[in-house]
């Protein structure tokens, strides 16, 4: 099997599902098992279908085998249930997968928010559009997910079942097999030998929402839903003679709108429905109540909820039915042979897994070949990593296989406000420029008020190979900086000085993991003008400069610190925010601060609120050398993508900067109150602004400002 090509689609969250779970085991061994039936002779397996979202339920289903010390003789699984089945097969219990849900979440890499993904040589402003150069020249990419993120992060999942089961299945702790189908034949595929993780992801690639895996013959395959979604037939012919099957029962009515997402929706429930099999004497049938729940929720809520229906379904099943009960000794990893890799293999898939997984000889840390696998989803020049296992006695070998993420990338993004006007950015990227070594692009961005022309470029492969990239940027920037009368109208330009500025980086990029990155080294920077009425001539600033951007995938929490220390001023500011679940309602409360010396050009100065202001004021209106911000933002669904959105907010502006009338300082307080949605060009909010000073002022934003 060949690595999969091109991206993922706006669905692409359903593969990141089961890594979102997180709730406790709650069920207890108990003291003595209630009498059951006589059990008959045979092999047992556990079948996992496919159901999106809704196949969260399967593992409260299998913490509660865990508790009873139910072990079955085979697992199958097909789309979501391959997944977890995998995992189970690889000898992981409920409760580790919950572990494993908290230490690799990749929520953000799927979903609405993925499509502003922007490769990293076009800097950090959020992309809209993005075309790839593929064998058939540019495609547009269409895909709403991290490809790379998803792909590397089944590797570092399945990396305990592929050490186990060294390129065949059947010597995982417990047999396994994924399902797939032939888009060419419409049969479906047992998957049963080869990359576990490949495996997996080739089970779960949705038509129209991931991209497609292709086989030795050159046929693609796709999720497993299409031909057999509840693989009961696949066990009986592994041999199994009873079966249990995790099955999931949505008895509400559809309810499906002529467009929009509800028709995804909808296509994908008809899919994990079909082929429902028929069960004989002496299985067990565990229906989960899924009702009600979409495919595309991916929320806190919904995750736990769809455990919460699975325990309870198992408990009121499993406990008296005739089930194997036994106890499996943990599994002992092989070690690695001598020569690690397959004489032969490709000089860079070599390259790539001795010196970023550091496998050697002998003993390995499997946490920490786990985390550096994970960690290779920051290596933009890679698509997807596959080990391919084989046994070389009773040690392990790997034959690499690894994709290439394409080699030219041109991108686009583009924000609307309603006091700040429209910008949009222009870019095109190299991700393989001198051979493999150098990946750099070029962006230009056009705004009502600043435009900027960029140069980017970084280390290829860069965390992968060495856990940190050279970097070197140049910037080239104009703008109009704003400045506001008492009352909020803008002052008038005539007579005063645009600011030009440039402004040059060089230094280290160090990737601590994937969610967390750190840039520090040289800045240079000169401008002539800075929108103060007493500064002409040119000024300039040699010195250091520290960026810290942490975020944890999935849970909405992120922190961002930016220090810059030079010959003649000192800034710096930073900022945390959280996403708090509450049921229906979400919560993001927010935290800013900074401080500038006196000598900061005024259009590095702080602005209250930043980049979305403050209620009833103009963006930009309160420029300051030191800042205290506090808001939180509530979200209650309406109907639809549509949600009722209210924001709280206080701040200080302190040493605040105007053209004239008295300075303005202290604390001011004020809400916001509208609408907003997801969309493809990203969140879309209309509020109505107050203060307490008197002032009001809508305010409208579609997309993330950058």
């Amino acid at each position: 099997m060949r690595p999969p090509i091109g991206s993922f689609s706006a669905a692409t969250a359903l593969a990141a599902c089961v890594l979102a779970t997180a709730s406790p085991l709650e069920a207890q061994r108990p003291a003595a098992a209630p009498s059951r039936p006589a059990c008959g002779a045979g092999p047992y397996a556990l079948v996992l279908p496919g159901g999106g979202v809704k196949g969260i339920a399967h593992i409260g289903v299998i913490q509660v085998l865990d508790s009873l010390g139910i072990r079955p003789d085979l697992v199958v699984g097909t789309s979501m249930g391959a997944i977890v089945g995998a995992l189970f097969a690889s000898g992981w219990s409920g409760r580790e997968m919950e572990a494993l849900a908290k230490r690799f979440p990749v929520a953000s890499a799927v979903g609405v928010r993925s499509y502003f993904r922007t490769p990293r040589a076009l800097g950090t402003a959020p992309s809209l559009l993005r075309w790839e150069q593929g064998d058939a020249g540019l495609s547009l990419d269409l895909g709403a997910a991290d490809e790379t993120r998803v792909n590397t992060l089944m590797s570092a999942l399945m990396l305990r079942g592929n050490l186990l089961a060294r390129g065949d299945f059947d010597r995982l702790p417990v047999p396994f097999r994924a399902v797939a189908a032939d888009m060419v034949t419409g049969r479906k595929v047992v998957l049963a030998r080869g990359d576990l993780a490949e495996a997996v992801r080739t089970s779960f690639a949705i038509p129209l929402v991931f991209q497609p895996l292709v086989d030795s013959t050159g046929h693609p395959l796709v999720d497993g839903g299409i031909a057999e979604n509840v693989p009961v037939a696949v066990a009986r012919e592994m041999g199994a003679r009873h079966v249990l099957v995790s099955q999931l029962r949505d008895t509400a009515a559809a309810r499906v709108e002529p467009t929009g997402p509800s028709i995804m929706a909808r296509m994908m429930s008809l899919m994990f429905e079909q082929n429902v099999p028929t069960l004989r004497p002496g299985d067990v049938e565990v229906e989960s109540d899924v009702s009600g729940q979409s495919n595309l929720d991916f929320s806190d809520a919904a995750i736990d909820t769809m455990l919460a229906r699975g325990r309870a379904a198992a408990r009121r099943l499993v406990r008296d039915a005739c089930l194997p009960r036994r106890t499996l000794a943990a599994p002992s990893l092989p070690p690695v042979a001598g020569s690690v890799i397959v004489p032969g293999a490709p000089r860079a898939s070599r390259a790539l897994l001795e010196q970023s997984l550091a496998l050697r000889r002998g003993g390995y840390d499997l946490d920490s070949v786990m985390t550096r696998l994970d960690r290779l989803s920051s290596a933009e020049a890679i698509r997807a990593l596959w080990l391919n296992p084989l046994p070389k006695g009773d040690s392990v070998i790997f034959a690499p296989s690894l994709q290439l993420a394409p080699r030219r990338v041109l991108g686009a993004g583009l924000v609307l406000d309603g006091d700040y006007g429209g910008r949009a950015w222009f870019g095109a990227a190299d991700r393989r420029l001198l051979g493999d070594r150098v990946e750099g692009g070029v962006r230009g961005t056009l705004g009502e008020y600043r435009q900027d022309l960029e140069l980017h470029a970084r280390r290829a492969l860069d965390n992968a190979r060495y856990g940190r990239s050279p970097f070197v940027s140049l910037l080239y920037g104009h703008e109009q900086v704003r400045l506001f009368l008492p009352g909020g109208d803008e002052r008038p330009r005539s007579g005063f000085p645009d600011l030009r500025e440039v402004v040059g980086r060089v230094g280290w990029e160090f990737p601590f993991t994937s969610a967390w990155r750190v840039r520090s080294g040289l800045v240079a920077r000169t401008w002539n003008g800075e929108g103060r009425v007493t500064a002409d001539g040119t000024r300039g600033a040699v010195g250091l400069g520290v960026l810290l951007d942490g975020r944890w995938p999935g849970s909405g929490r992120a922190l961002v610190a930016d220090v810059e220390a030079n010959t003649r001023f000192v800034r710096a500011s930073g900022g945390a925010s959280a996403l708090v679940s509450l049921g229906r309602l979400k919560l993001t409360p927010t935290v800013r601060a900074g401080w500038v010396s006196a000598a900061t050009p005024l259009h590095l100065w702080l602005s209250l609120g930043e980049k979305d202001g403050f209620a009833g004021l103009r963006i930009g209106e309160r420029l300051a050398r030191t800042q205290l911000y506090l808001a939180t933002d509530a979200a209650w669904p309406l109907v639809g993508p549509l949600d009722l959105v209210g924001t709280v907010m206080t701040g200080r502006a302190s040493d605040a900067f105007l053209r004239e009338g008295p300075r303005v300082d202290g604390w001011l307080t004020g809400a916001r109150l509208g609408v907003g949605a997801e969309t493809p060009m990203g969140p879309i909010r209309l509020q109505y602004g107050w203060n307490d000073t008197g002032r009001r002022l809508w305010f409208l934003r579609l997309g993330r400002w950058f």
